[in-house]
């Protein structure tokens, strides 16, 4: 496990992606803290650079993919990397579905078992 206090700004790292933030980005763990990177995927394996520091977690940038993820594709549009506007478009659309889906349900489970009916 990575120290949190030996982490500094600008720092590279090597980690392995074990999910998905709720807007899309990798989350890479550090110990007792995280790295959100943008443009990994689940189950691969990045380089990443800490570009900032929140009060809980690092933001990072995508430097090197050691190893990539099998459902990683070529995205279809030719502005994918520049634009930013479709953030998962190189994670193949059935590796996408279930993550939307939990998306959708588990908010959906958790107001449902708060709301009392009369």
């Amino acid at each position: 496990m990575r120290d949190d206090l030996a982490l500094t700004m600008g720092q590279r790292l090597e980690g392995c992606v074990t999910g998905l933030s709720h807007d899309g980005r990798g989350v890479v763990p550090l110990g007792a803290t995280v790295a959100f990177v943008t443009g990994a995927l689940p189950g691969e394996r990045v380089q990443l650079r800490l570009v900032h520091r929140s009060r809980r977690h690092w933001h990072g940038a995508l430097e090197e993919l050691l190893a990539a993820a099998p459902d990683r594709c070529r995205p279809p549009c030719i502005l994918a990397e520049s634009c930013g506007g479709c953030s998962l478009q190189h994670w193949e659309v059935a590796s996408q579905r279930p993550w939307k889906r939990q998306k959708v349900v588990r908010p959906s489970s958790a107001l449902a078992t708060s709301v009392t009916w009369t």
